[in-house]
């Protein structure tokens, strides 16, 4: 009883304990089965999509729950995810599979390249990856065209470079080009992903 009152307190369901699961919505029932998988303590806890079909606050609070559990009870979370938020926030570890074999095994800290950001740009004049890479200064593969906006002749391009080249590049292509929008994003865990599977292999930690 005690360890049900703790864990309805942390996931704020307390006054949902007398309620009956057909009256609860999606994310209150994935609590108490939460509570349930929780309620004996166990040293590793496995948890597959744990926040898909959840509202942004349902998740969160999941999230923030199971950070609270794990520092507190010291158990193992071992957990399967595409949400990249559920990753960057709870996971001292990583592991990529791709088509059965693991191309990356680490901390999400050595996925992200140090001082990279990607450089978002939309030109005047109409250009190739290539020709844009060639001006730059930059290597081909580090180009990318994305998609155009409805009502604009000329599509998005984005450059992945690092925070030291940035003002040297945009030098580079205000020489040859005129910039209409630009912007600097920094890295995200999902597009680093995404690019580990595109190049098929990874770096192992």
């Amino acid at each position: 009883k005690k360890r049900l009152g703790e864990l309805a307190s942390l996931l704020d369901v307390q006054k949902l304990l007398q309620t009956q699961i057909r009256r609860l919505s999606l994310g209150e029932r994935m609590k108490m089965e939460l509570i349930g998988a929780l309620l004996h303590w166990p040293k590793v806890v496995f948890l597959d999509e744990p926040t898909i079909g959840l509202d942004v606050l349902a998740a969160e609070k999941l999230r923030d729950f199971l950070k609270v559990f794990n520092q507190k009870e010291k158990a193992t979370i071992i957990l399967t995810s595409h949400n990249m938020d559920d990753i960057e926030r709870l996971c001292s570890r990583v592991m990529i599979l791709k088509t059965g074999t693991m191309i990356f095994d680490g901390s999400p800290s050595t996925l992200l390249r140090e001082g990279e950001c990607q450089l978002r740009i939309r030109l005047k004049e109409t250009m190739k990856p290539e020709e844009l890479a060639a001006i730059a200064g930059v290597d081909s593969e580090s180009v990318t065209v994305g998609e155009t906006d409805e009502g604009e002749a000329v599509p998005t391009l984005y450059i992945e470079t690092n925070k030291d080249s940035v003002i040297r590049v945009l030098q580079s292509i205000m020489a040859k080009s005129t910039i209409l929008d630009m912007g600097i994003e920094e890295q995200s865990l999902e597009s680093v992903i995404s690019r580990i599977y595109s190049e098929g292999t990874g770096v192992h930690a």
